[in-house]
């Protein structure tokens, strides 16, 4: 498991990549080590949980069958639905796009990323005395 990440995930022909962002050479050879034995209890672990999700998107584009009016394709997340109890939704403006199969393909894969990139996570370790010299509170 990753303890930080500096980076990024996108969307690229369908396929979910990450980036990293250039940070340029870093020297951590005078960073200390910190091990589960130089802890003195469990990291405490908070998560807001499903409550900054959301299980219902619309997509508003313009349908090119009807003159490039506004139309929408919206779509519902039941697991997400059933964890939080209510309908959180969210409607995006995608003028760009300008087919019912798009649109909904668009809102299909905005509504499984918001599952997966909208939960955060944040959390604390605490370090024995002997292991804090030279690092920096």
């Amino acid at each position: 498991m990753l303890e930080y990440y500096d980076g990024f995930l996108r969307l690229n022909n369908g396929k979910l990549e990450h980036g990293a962002f250039q940070r340029g050479a870093v020297d951590t050879s005078n960073l200390p080590q910190i091990a589960d034995a130089d802890l003195t209890d469990e990291p405490t672990i908070v998560s807001d949980g499903w409550k900054t999700t959301f299980n219902q998107v619309g997509v508003i584009y313009r349908e090119i069958t009807r003159a490039h009016k506004d139309d929408i394709q919206k779509y519902r997340d039941a697991d997400n639905y059933q964890r939080t109890g209510e309908i959180k939704a969210e409607n995006v403006q995608r003028p760009w796009i300008n087919n019912a199969a798009t649109a909904m393909r668009y809102a299909v894969e905005y509504g499984k990323l918001s599952k997966n990139l909208f939960i955060i996570f944040s959390g604390a370790r605490r370090v024995g005395r002997g292991r804090r010299i030279g690092v920096r509170s």
